[in-house]
């Protein structure tokens, strides 16, 4: 998951520049999964699955 290595990365003393780079996000990205607890990470997470529109949804019974 983005938010542990994101921790991970920084607890290594990594920079944010160097964190957002080698995962490919932005630098405010990095910083918003600094600022969350782990409880917060997963709650994003679950929303944006479950509120994610996909194609198929107009032909569920």
């Amino acid at each position: 998951m983005l938010h542990i290595k994101i921790h991970q990365m920084y607890q290594q003393n990594i920079k944010v520049t160097q964190i957002a780079t080698a995962l490919k996000v932005s630098r405010p990205t990095v910083y918003k999964y600094l600022k969350m607890t782990y409880e917060d990470a997963l709650h994003e997470f679950d929303q944006k699955a479950c509120s994610r529109k996909k194609k198929l949804d107009t032909y569920r019974d």
